[in-house]
């Protein structure tokens, strides 16, 4: 069954029917923007296909180092400077500062003020579940599914960038709805712009593995990114509540 599962065909209807899936989480569930249906789901379909990483991790994290740091040394570039700090400060000097139709930033903070509300926890609890999510779950969940599962599947049928690109276009997807899709206020522009975030980044994820091998140096760029991120976010939320 495990090599039924890795088929490209499978493999891509099953990454459409968990996008499917995390798009009705994103309407219907009240624990959005948790998403703890497709949180599980991801992890464990991965795992029955066969997909978690074997091998030592330290002797893959120091397979061709050069090579995969390179990427490493780019993601956060991109996500949180280029991406980020950029995109936003563009934002603040024409007067979308906080404005959740355009700001990534902002529309996730209308996300979480909305999930905050409907599970009755405060903002900060929220924030911090949020975060505990971001960094706990995604390097996990979403790396072995998109670049364990998903990536490998699809490269034995269809090459290397096809399968790449693809898995990145729904990675981007993922992130969208992820922010909330049309709902919690998200804006197109928003949504776009963090969808198209993400999608860059999951070409780095991609070219990773492919450099690594290894889905345990994909996941270590992930976590360290992540990291920052919620870092970052955390000191620009303090910032603003002095």
């Amino acid at each position: 069954m495990s090599e039924v599962l890795r088929s490209p065909a499978a493999a891509l209807l099953i990454a459409l029917a968990l996008t499917l899936g995390l798009g009705w989480e994103t309407r219907r569930s009240r624990w959005a923007p948790f998403f703890l249906f497709h949180a599980v789901l991801a992890i464990a379909l991965p795992l029955y296909a066969g997909s978690w990483p074997k091998g030592n991790p330290l002797a893959a994290l120091t397979a061709a180092p050069m090579a995969w740091m390179l990427c490493a040394f780019a993601l956060p570039i991109w996500e949180l400077g280029l991406a980020g700090l950029a995109y936003e400060s563009w934002l603040r000097r024409r007067g979308y500062a906080g404005d959740p139709r355009v700001s990534p930033a902002a529309a996730l903070e209308a996300a979480l003020l909305t999930a905050s509300r409907r599970l009755g926890l405060s903002v900060r609890a929220v924030s911090g579940l949020f975060a505990a999510y971001a960094v706990l779950w995604a390097p996990l969940g979403e790396d072995l599914f998109f670049w364990g599962y998903l990536l490998p599947s699809l490269a034995g049928g269809w090459g290397f960038w096809p399968a790449a690109c693809a898995a990145s276009v729904l990675f981007g997807i993922h992130h969208w709805l992820y922010l909330g899709g049309r709902t919690g206020g998200t804006g197109r522009a928003a949504g776009l712009a963090f969808a198209g975030t993400s999608v860059l980044s999951g070409i780095l994820l991609a070219l990773a593995f492919r450099i690594s091998r290894s889905l345990y140096p994909v996941m270590a760029m992930h976590l360290a990114t992540n990291l920052a991120w919620v870092a970052a976010s955390a000191f620009a939320r303090r910032s603003a509540e002095k």
